[in-house]
C-alpha cells in the first residue's frame, strides 16, 4: 500500500502544476454540484411527503372526529 502510495505521489509530482489545479478545481466543482443535486432532492422529497402527511394527518383527525 505504501508503495502505491508513494508511486501515486511521484507520478503527480511529474504532472504540470496547471493540470493539478485544474483536475482540484474539477472535484471541488463536482463536490459542489453533487451537494445541490442532494439539496433539491431533499427538498422534493420535504415538498412530496410533506404534503401527504398533512393530508394523512388532517383525514385522522377528521376520522377521530367522527368516532367521537
Amino acid at each position: 500500500m505504501a508503495r502505491e502510495e508513494s508511486d501515486v505521489r511521484e507520478m503527480l509530482s511529474k504532472l504540470p502544476r496547471t493540470y493539478l489545479d485544474d483536475l482540484r478545481h474539477s472535484l471541488e466543482q463536482t463536490k459542489v454540484e453533487k451537494a445541490k443535486i442532494e439539496k433539491a432532492d431533499l427538498r422534493h422529497i420535504r415538498k412530496v411527503f410533506g404534503k401527504s402527511f398533512k393530508e394523512l394527518n388532517e383525514s385522522v383527525l377528521e376520522d377521530l372526529q367522527r368516532a367521537k
